[in-house]
């Protein structure tokens, strides 16, 4: 549908620029997969998300994604959000959460797929290297299907795990029978190396790739940016490449001014201080504020008071995993 939006366009309008805002439905819940797919990684992950882990918190030094030298944490061991050793779990459960990833792995590569037959449209019609390409995610990976992941997701919301009726169901998991989440543990691996998951106020709740390529700008050389940025800097940083101005009123009316900062700068200089300063966050209680490199943040019992002894403090830009707790070094 997007590929087909873009050649109409192109067609009827050859020389207007476009926006594409493309939402993919993947990788949220339930996961779901083509069967050619899932069989592309049959056994891939039996050895667990430990070692899954190890894995890719090597690999992202070796490609610079992290820095190296950046300490793996620990496996997550807060009460209510732990994970358990792989190598500790029954071998039928090692068999059923092994399963769940490779649906999940599958369903990542479809979404790959498709981008790539996105992109290969735009360089048919001889504007790959003139489209601004932003890639990002909403979110850290999911911890909902909690310990056990299910094959009934909106019925494990409500009811909890069923270990036995999702083994009974291996076969069917990814198929249109089923509407599965994977463990924990798996969304563990998946935010490596940050702590915690989606819904936390902690890195891996929040922390996502960003992905930004325009050739004719310059911007597609495979180099990295470490500058805090958020989200709403989207909108900005694309007004200020193109160009244009934001209004200040509609209908004579003044219009709220944007929350975010344009990026643009940092995407030519890598060496660009950070354009946004300060951000909150806050999920079920769970809570953030992030100023000029360090954060605070909480890790909230739900149906708990609130108290300020909940609130870890870290210095972002020497400890961006969490885990070094400064609050009592820096009560102030």
């Amino acid at each position: 549908r997007a590929i087909s939006m873009v050649r109409e366009r192109k067609a009827s309008a050859p020389h207007q620029p476009l926006f594409l805002y493309f939402a993919h439905g993947s990788v949220h819940a339930p996961l779901l997969a083509k069967d050619v797919d899932i069989a592309k990684y049959r056994d891939r992950y039996r050895d667990g998300w430990d070692r899954l882990r190890g894995e890719r918190w090597r690999r992202q030094q070796q490609l610079g994604v992290i820095p190296e030298g950046l300490a793996l944490p620990p496996r997550n061991a807060e009460p209510g959000n732990e994970v358990a050793a792989w190598d500790e779990l029954p071998e039928r459960e090692q068999e059923l959460f092994a399963r769940h990833m490779e649906v999940y792995a599958a369903m990542v590569d479809n979404l790959d797929q498709n981008v790539g037959r996105l992109l290969a449209a735009l360089d048919e019609l001889g504007e790959l290297d003139n489209t601004m390409v932003v890639f990002t995610s909403d979110n850290g990976a999911s911890r909902e299907g909690e310990a056990s992941g299910t094959t009934a997701y909106y019925v494990h919301l409500l009811q909890g795990d069923d270990v036995d009726a999702d083994i009974a169901r291996l076969d069917e998991i990814g198929g249109p029978t089923t509407t599965p989440h994977y463990p924990r543990g798996w969304a563990m691996a998946c935010n490596t190396p940050f702590r915690l998951y989606k819904i936390n106020t902690h890195a891996g709740g929040h922390s996502v790739p960003c992905i930004v390529s325009w050739p004719e700008r310059g911007f597609g050389d495979a180099t990295f940016r470490r500058q805090f940025q958020h989200v709403t800097d989207v909108l900005p940083t694309l007004v200020e490449l193109c160009g244009l101005t934001m209004p200040e009123e509609r209908h004579h009316r003044p219009l709220v001014a944007p929350a975010g900062a344009s990026f643009a700068a940092s995407l030519a200089d890598p060496e660009m201080q950070s354009t946004h300063r300060e951000q909150h966050y806050e999920q079920i209680g769970h809570r953030g504020y992030y100023r000029d490199g360090w954060e605070v943040v909480t890790l909230h019992r739900p149906l708990t008071p609130f108290s300020d002894a909940e609130w870890e403090l870290y210095h972002l830009a020497e400890d961006p995993n969490e885990l070094q707790d400064l609050s009592d070094e820096h009560p102030d």
